[in-house]
């Protein structure tokens, strides 16, 4: 079975909206150097 573009789409939102939140959680728990 071949996932449709939307679906495609939506895995690759929610990956990078997961990575944009870690990365700003890391950023309040580590203070900028």
């Amino acid at each position: 079975m071949k996932p449709t573009n939307r679906a495609v789409t939506v895995f690759v939102i929610t990956v990078l909206t997961a990575f944009v939140f870690i990365t700003l959680f890391k950023r309040k728990e580590r203070p900028a150097q």
